[in-house]
């Protein structure tokens, strides 16, 4: 590429363009993370929250707060009668064999800021410079010019000693004041928290044979998440970061999903047929009162991959739950005594706080279901990749704060307090998968096709599957590395929302007229002279433009629809996956009440009094039934092995006025 850019040959420069300094970067970062540094520091981050915060001077501690109080706001005194409540819930926890809530795992949002500091702070660029120096020296000459290096660090406390053990392969001895915490008393590096963690710049002492150098305090910087952890990772930060990380929490957590998981799964809708899981999948010989239901489409997976998703987050093996009588999970003893205790210690009014509530504060009650929110969407987003192995997830507590819009987060919110049906769109999944991996792209007015960033490429498996599946319809596909077309990176691949129906040119009379007067009695293909491919257009912004495109041979004819339609129409469409007559089984007469539009000119006389079933006749081409559902402006019927008559059968007994073979 350099040599491509060669402009002055006798010079020997190089004057790269700046898409190519751009294709650089981009190749940087996808190898940044795989390189285990974020891993590294979350590892320190946990260090620092259960061996050095309990050692900080109570200036800097967090509001004292238990396990059981996930993202509790700022505590006042409490009353005798409030302490005396706590003290029975503290009861009964006993008498379930409960291990008692305790500690000070207090979630990073209402830690002091100094603290946050010490968690998520960035040293300054010339503190940084001097670390490298220094280490720079010890390995080129080990310990026989420089016998030992101090970093007081304070702020951005994590950072260094995550690239101390990077730089140098081996773990710094932490200290607090002159405590040793963590590490071996002989190593070089010495990383000092002062007791008062009331300083938030970070210096950097060198102690050489015959003199020490300090270099003059930097201020550390204050910074947002960044840097891609492990999925093993991410789930040992998650339970740590929303205070499931004791014996207690991991309880709470683990019922919380077994009872949670099912209720959602049976209190979602999506679309028109659409489920967001289903609980056949979740246990065995399970009943189902609705029929429909063995038709519906699916947006996650298996059961297999939500439990191995639930035990990366817990670490414990995870069961589902239904409670037949009616009762929620919220019902369940351990629950209500968690929500008792926070309501006991939370000011707000509608817990029976004093007025002196600060109303800048959330509601503790309020503030555990986003949280538990926030992880059931994790989960359930997770689920969806293929490949987990080769995952790296972004750290963040405030997902949902990215997306004020997000319903999914609502819908999951209602499920937990209520029994009411609620309804979630499935791109809000994906969007919460997306961001998941680092891939914050803008959605609106457009369709993501395919995405890439932080060296992963992601797109819905749907789009390039040699089957259509009902379950599991918004599986992600992902893979290592940047997406590159013709030799040039690009981040996002995508189609409009309204992008309009394009055709041009003329079919030919064959299939314009013979086609439609074909009765259709059984399964079969009408449209063998019709090729499905994909309309590329390169944009100056890295971005490509991607549409479905159907010729027709011989002829000058090509139709074009957005691909995102297709996605978008697979929650309103019932798979009729097999039934017990041959598939290929014949109709003794065609049947009057049906027609057979083409391709690319589908519609349905919605208002028929005797409405009629249009056929579209691409049996055995699954990238013609892709156009066919794009196309598709209402519910749909998809047929897998089943046989015509039972395909239109189900048609009639629902609302689909389209049934693609």
């Amino acid at each position: 590429m350099m040599q491509a850019s060669k402009l002055h040959e006798s010079l020997g420069t190089y004057d790269p363009t700046a898409r190519q300094l751009a294709d650089i970067l981009k190749s940087l970062d996808a190898r940044s993370v795989r390189c285990d540094f974020r891993d590294l520091m979350v590892k320190w981050e946990l260090i620092l929250r259960q061996e050095v915060f309990p050692h900080l001077s109570i200036s800097t501690a967090a509001p004292r707060s238990t396990s059981t109080q996930v993202a509790i706001p700022k505590l006042k005194s409490l009353s005798p009668e409030q302490l005396a409540r706590i003290k029975a819930a503290l009861g009964e926890l006993k008498a379930l064999d409960s291990e008692e809530p305790h500690g000070y795992n207090s979630t990073q949002a209402k830690l002091h800021p100094v603290r946050n500091l010490m968690l998520n702070g960035l040293p300054h660029s010339e503190t940084i410079a001097r670390i490298v120096d220094v280490f720079t020296q010890l390995a080129h000459s080990g310990n026989k010019l420089v016998f030992g290096v101090n970093i007081k660090a304070g702020a951005g406390a994590a950072w260094v000693l995550a690239f101390t053990q990077w730089c140098l392969g081996t773990k710094p001895a932490l200290y607090v004041d002159d405590k040793r915490i963590f590490g071996s008393p002989d190593s070089l590096i010495r990383v000092t928290i002062p007791r008062s963690s009331s300083n938030t710049s970070i210096e950097v002492i060198t102690h050489y044979r015959f003199e020490s150098v300090s270099f003059p305090p930097q201020p550390a910087v204050k910074t947002t998440c960044y840097g891609m952890v492990s999925l093993e990772t991410y789930g040992e930060w998650l339970r740590h970061e929303f205070a499931f990380a004791d014996e207690y929490g991991r309880r709470l957590l683990s019922q919380l999903l077994q009872y949670a998981i099912p209720h959602i799964f049976s209190n979602t809708t999506c679309g028109e047929f659409g489920r967001l899981g289903q609980n056949s999948n979740l246990f065995e010989n399970f009943e189902v009162s609705d029929p429909i239901d063995l038709y519906r489409p699916i947006a996650l997976p298996d059961k297999s991959r939500l439990q191995e998703i639930c035990y990366m987050i817990t670490g414990v093996p995870q069961t589902f739950t239904i409670y037949q009588d009616g009762q929620l999970f919220r019902d369940l003893h351990l629950f209500k005594l968690h929500m008792k205790m926070l309501k006991t210690v939370c000011q707000c009014d509608n817990c029976g706080g004093d007025e002196g509530f600060d109303s800048d504060e959330t509601c503790a009650v309020d503030e555990f279901c986003l949280a538990s929110s926030s992880i059931l969407a994790d989960i359930f987003a997770l689920s969806l990749f293929e490949s987990r192995q080769e995952l790296f997830i972004k750290p963040s507590r405030n997902r949902h704060n990215e997306d004020q819009e997000n319903q999914l987060i609502q819908a999951i919110g209602n499920v937990l307090r209520s029994r009411k049906q609620q309804i979630f769109e499935d791109e809000h999944l994906l969007q919460w998968a997306r961001a998941m991996v680092g891939h914050d792209f803008d959605d609106e007015d457009r369709c993501l096709i395919i995405t890439s960033g932080r060296g992963q490429v992601v797109y819905p498996s749907v789009y390039g599957s040699d089957r259509i599946e009902r379950v599991g319809y918004l599986r992600l596909s992902n893979f290592c590395g940047v997406f590159r077309y013709e030799g040039d990176v690009y981040n996002v691949v995508s189609s409009p929302d309204d992008g309009p129906s394009d055709i041009s040119g003329h079919p030919g009379q064959l299939v314009c007229e013979e086609n439609q007067k074909i009765a259709i009695l059984q399964p079969m293909n009408l449209y063998q002279n019709a090729s499905f491919s994909w309309k590329i257009a390169t944009q100056d912004d890295g971005e490509i433009q991607a549409d479905f495109l159907v010729r027709v041979q011989n002829s000058n004819f090509t139709a074009t629809r957005s691909p995102s339609f297709f996605i978008t129409a697979l929650k309103d469409t019932l798979f009729y996956e097999d039934c017990l007559h041959d598939s290929q089984s014949r109709l003794e007469e065609a049947d009057r009440f049906t027609t057979n539009q083409l391709l690319w000119h589908e519609g349905v006389d919605e208002n028929d009094e005797n409405p009629r079933v249009n056929i579209i006749a691409v049996d055995g081409s699954e990238e013609l039934r892709r156009f066919a559902l794009a196309d598709a402006n209402g519910p749909v019927v998809l047929r897998r092995d089943a046989c015509l008559r039972c395909c239109l059968d189900l048609c009639r007994r629902t609302s689909a006025r389209r049934l693609i073979l």
